[in-house]
């Protein structure tokens, strides 16, 4: 859902890879996989557990027009 509606041209991530405290990569590890007949209608990566180190992973969270 993520590249449908924001394309490659978004440099969103789900999970860093650091080494020594510092960012090696940036990976999308995280994914919602909808039908296009269930009309999504947004997807965004929600980062605030991850940068508060409650988890190594930022969520992922999607809505459809129903």
């Amino acid at each position: 859902m993520f590249r449908w509606l924001k394309g490659y041209e978004s440099q969103e991530f789900s999970w860093l890879f650091r080494r020594k405290g510092k960012i090696i990569s940036r990976r999308r590890f995280d994914h919602i996989f909808a039908a296009k007949t269930l009309n999504p209608d947004t997807c965004r990566y929600i980062h605030p557990f991850r940068k508060k180190l409650l988890s190594d992973h930022s969520a992922i969270e999607a809505t459809f027009k129903i």
